[in-house]
């Protein structure tokens, strides 16, 4: 009662002081407005080049500002609609063609950049070309890694061959020119020099309002690589104002500014980083954003985000999975647990160079691992169990397989039937890094081993550290995750690839069936044998137990009860969507 009998001006003083010792953002206070939401995340974006950028905070911020050819339908993974063009290519509208080498795509004509300009077919055109002449980290997805002269899977990059004789083919035709364009292309191709190199897969040609990319040999995974950020279309002048393209080169201007056709522009990036604000785009093509701006502060106190929340000087916070009841059931929070991510988490055994190279000893410990205390102890029930290579909501999953379960006798039969052959004592060693999580599944795998009678040491080591042993295959098993580029079964492919052992091959696995079914998957245009053959890779994979797939994360959303639609607005592959977020007090 106390506080009830205090003037206004100490009361005033003795909430500064309060915000002061708890090192609150009480310069929040001002943004908490219905037109402005605020988010605190505990990392900024490294950049916002869609070129450049491969990791999640930054890729948040370009999807909202920039725009691809195609996306998805709200929260769908695999339902794909029109944004930058009129219409979805597809053979029975003529627009892939029969072969599957050729697709053309429509460009809306009603589209106008950030800076005024109007979109083009040149600026669809150019996009792609300095993510090819760039050579960034997400360029492999535009580039490729199947080379179709040697006949086998491969990660290949442009060391070896120079850009500058191929722009004369990147021009503006007319419909008379286009076939003349492709008997030029093939010619070129055709020189060895090229034939090492995946340009000859992504070349295409430019007419009118007509984008059309001719493609080396069928890619079936081709729409849904362009949904990914790195697809963004960007705006020729202004990059060719700031720098232009500069060959296996970033662009440290278009890192820090952007000039895109979404709903949300790019209003301020504060020098220290931890401060970037969208506001909405008022000339935008479609529907306008809901809300004028959008805050993204970097907070990395945890602590400081949560009381940020509760006493709503903020609109959403992240919060761990750990630490979630720490706000869940407070008053005016709402906590959502539901949302599905395109990522999986597992343990790779090294099926080339260790014990583990006999079947019977990964089916062993895959039969022994507890599921239950992993899914509903350790994640807090925020998650679900999968058969890799695929996750649950991308295309290929098959939704009828059934996981492993655990199963100590039959565990131990396999550890005894592994003995008859092998007599002594079995001793492993489980590579883990340091976060509370892994260190938990680890301790989890060593008790659940220790049952059938396998011995594991763990090995904590740094994320640097641990990678380049299991580059090297120098290692028993080891604890990793991933998370999906695009959500196509071709972008996980390389984890059970024979030639991607040492690189995304983590288990270090060959089976020439599976490489076989992959190849055949991504080259036919037959949908049903395409599913098929994804399905016979999910079966024999789980037979071969090269991985035991612990876990597919849902990423929880923590925010507050004014702010709506703000779940509806996520894609478990793009992210939040902010156009369609309001609020509501």
């Amino acid at each position: 009662m106390m506080f009830a009998l205090m003037n206004r001006k100490s009361a005033a003083i003795l909430i500064l002081i309060v915000l002061l010792i708890a090192g609150l953002n009480y310069q929040l206070i001002p943004y908490n407005k219905d037109e402005v939401l605020v988010i605190e995340t505990p990392a900024e974006p490294r950049g916002l080049d869609p070129a450049t950028n491969y990791e999640t905070a930054g890729g948040n911020i370009i999807h909202n500002i920039y725009e691809t050819l195609i996306s998805y339908n709200g929260s769908s993974t695999t339902d794909l609609k029109p944004v930058l063009c009129t219409i979805i290519p597809t053979p029975e509208n003529g627009l892939i063609s029969p072969d599957g080498i050729n697709y053309t795509f429509i460009i809306r004509q009603d589209v106008k950049f950030h800076n005024g300009d109007t979109l083009t077919a040149e600026d669809v055109r150019y996009s792609f070309e300095r993510v090819v002449r760039m050579r960034q980290s997400p360029s492999w997805m535009i580039m490729d890694r199947y080379n179709p002269e040697r006949k086998k899977w491969e990660w290949t990059y442009w060391h070896n061959h120079s850009y500058d004789d191929l722009d004369d083919n990147f021009t503006v035709m007319t419909d008379s020119e286009v076939d003349d364009y492709n008997e030029r292309v093939d010619a070129h191709n055709s020189r060895p020099e090229v034939i090492n190199n995946t340009m000859r897969k992504w070349t295409y040609a430019v007419k009118d309002w007509t984008v059309r990319f001719k493609l080396d040999a069928p890619y079936s995974p081709f729409l849904f690589v362009l949904t990914h950020t790195v697809g963004s279309i960007v705006n020729k002048r202004t990059v060719e104002a700031h720098g232009g393209i500069k060959e296996g080169q970033k662009n440290d201007w278009m890192n820090e500014h952007t000039v895109g056709t979404g709903p949300w522009k790019l209003k301020k990036w504060e020098p220290d980083r931890t401060k970037l604000t969208i506001e909405r785009f008022d000339d935008y093509w479609g529907e306008n954003a809901k809300l004028k701006e959008v805050i993204f502060l970097t907070v990395h106190q945890q602590t400081t985000r949560i009381i940020d929340l509760q006493m709503g000087f903020t609109d959403v916070a992240y919060v761990p999975t750990p630490s979630l009841d720490e706000v869940r059931g407070k008053e005016g929070i709402i906590v959502d647990e539901g949302a599905m991510r395109l990522a999986g988490y597992f343990i790779a055994f090294n099926c080339e160079d260790s014990i583990f190279s006999d079947v019977r000893l990964r089916q062993a410990c895959t039969l022994a691992f507890d599921y239950d205390v992993m899914l509903n102890v350790i994640y807090n029930g925020l998650g679900q169990r999968y058969v890799g290579p695929w996750v649950h909501g991308m295309y290929g999953y098959n939704e009828s397989i059934e996981v492993w379960e655990q199963d100590i006798a039959a565990a131990k039969d396999l550890v005894q039937d592994y003995k008859s052959d092998n007599p002594g004592s079995i001793e492993v060693a489980l590579m883990y890094t340091s976060s509370e999580i892994s260190s938990l599944l680890a301790q989890l795998f060593r008790s659940n081993c220790d049952e059938i009678g396998i011995d594991v040491t763990l090995q904590l080591l740094s994320w640097p550290t641990l990678l380049e042993l299991t580059d090297k295959g120098d290692f028993d098993c080891t604890l990793l995750g991933w998370l999906a580029d695009f959500p196509h079964p071709d972008g996980n492919a390389p984890t059970v690839m024979s030639e991607q052992k040492g690189h995304s091959n983590n288990a270090w696995y060959e089976n020439q069936k599976v490489d076989a079914w992959l190849l055949e998957a991504v080259q036919t245009n037959n949908e049903t044998r395409r599913l098929e053959l994804y399905h016979l890779v999910q079966n024999q994979v789980k037979r071969d137990c090269p991985y035991l797939w612990t876990l597919q994360p849902n990423v929880p959303a923590v925010y507050r009860d004014w702010v709506k639609n703000y779940v509806e607005a996520n894609n478990p592959f793009l992210g939040r969507y902010y156009a369609d977020v309001y609020k509501e007090k």
